[in-house]
């Protein structure tokens, strides 16, 4: 299970079980409740969970009125809205079933659902909680209000999936990344205010973030992370050390240093200079899919193909969180999967022809190795 952070050795290195009820297959994004306490997981298995720091699992979200299909994002609403309570803030996912769920964290069955209408890759609230933002293979982003109306469907300008958004700090604008080479700054009203694109380069951009104070933009694509001036559009910085596509990269909270996950079974802490000051090596030999930073800054969460969540002091202290059990399998059928994915792996990666979702098939089976 999760280790607590009060009692336990910040140097070990041995993660402990997840109980039964955690994951049973790569884990797409795990990120921290607001106030630091909780961490909400979600999975290919369908699933989204939610746990407290002991590792006690508080709400698994699946069955009859759970995700049919992977579920590929996972965003919690940051600020209550006047006659919310705790016990009401919103936990939204989404993915491959093209519906929007909308949770409660003791809720049943979702409080809501949304049609989006086609796969979805991304979700993010606004700072104020009040609105959110959903967008996938039809690339168009879609603008919700908090109980779930559709206020914006007419951010039009990508030309492929749209991989990852984010509401900037002040919540006036909306940045996307996509497969088309390209991010994209919105107002509200759908208007495009600025496209940044990099002309040396046609590598999908799988993840974005804003600097905390909103003057800078961090793209992921490819091997590498590109910096970006939000008001000029001027790509500053290029960071380039690591081996493999980039999936996700993070501002830590002092706004001077980004931490990213990578296919190259590595997290990475950055300055702004594109100096490496930590690299984290602890997932087992798989790719790393998501980071998220805590909100007093001190530690930060990874999720990985292997099937785990981990925990992280931002300073390079470890503290494992745990490690996914597996299900068991028919030696002789494994092995034969294991055998065809090895084969088609890098073909899924490297052709371009191959849709998103179609470059996962061959995840859970390899995960094991």
């Amino acid at each position: 299970m999760f280790q607590s952070l009060q009692g336990s050795s910040l140097n070990s290195a041995t993660p402990q079980d997840f109980p039964q009820e955690g994951h049973d297959s790569l884990v797409t994004k795990a990120i921290f409740s607001p106030n630091g306490q909780h961490i909400v997981s979600c999975s290919t298995d369908h699933q989204v969970k939610l746990w407290d720091l002991s590792g006690n699992l508080l709400r698994n979200f699946e069955g009859s009125n759970g995700h049919t299909e992977a579920v590929r994002d996972v965003c919690i609403q940051p600020q209550l809205q006047p006659g919310q309570t705790e016990q009401d803030r919103l936990i939204i996912s989404a993915g491959d079933d093209e519906i929007i769920r909308l949770w409660t964290r003791n809720g049943k069955k979702p409080r809501m659902t949304c049609e989006h209408g086609a796969k979805v890759r991304a979700l993010g609230f606004n700072p104020q909680g009040n609105l959110f933002v959903s967008a996938g293979s039809e690339a168009t982003l879609k603008l919700w209000d908090f109980q779930g109306h559709l206020v914006n469907d007419d951010f039009t300008g990508h030309e492929d999936w749209i991989l990852d958004a984010a509401f900037s700090p002040d919540g006036h604008t909306i940045a996307s990344a996509s497969a088309d080479a390209t991010l994209r700054l919105w107002n509200l009203r759908g208007q495009e205010l600025a496209v940044f694109q990099d002309p040396s380069s046609n590598d999908w951009v799988y993840s974005l973030a804003f600097s905390p104070n909103g003057q800078l933009l961090a793209s992921a694509s490819g091997q590498v992370i590109k910096l970006w001036d939000v008001n000029t559009g001027q790509l500053l910085r290029v960071f380039r050390e690591h081996t493999d596509t980039v999936y996700d990269v993070e501002f830590c909270l002092d706004g001077q240093t980004l931490i990213s996950a990578s296919h190259d079974q590595t997290l990475k802490r950055w300055s702004l200079d594109g100096v490496v000051l930590r690299s984290f090596n602890e997932h087992h030999n798989n790719a790393v899919k998501s980071v998220s930073v805590s909100p007093n800054g001190r530690q930060f969460i990874s999720s990985s193909y292997d099937r785990t969540v981990k925990l992280w002091e931002i300073d390079g202290k470890l503290e494992p969180v745990g490690s996914m059990p597996r299900q068991d399998k028919i030696p002789e059928v494994e092995e034969l999967l294991k055998k065809a994915c090895t084969w088609l792996d890098d073909y899924l990666w490297t052709n371009q022809n191959v849709s998103i979702s179609d470059r996962y098939i061959c995840s859970d089976v390899l995960s094991d190795e």
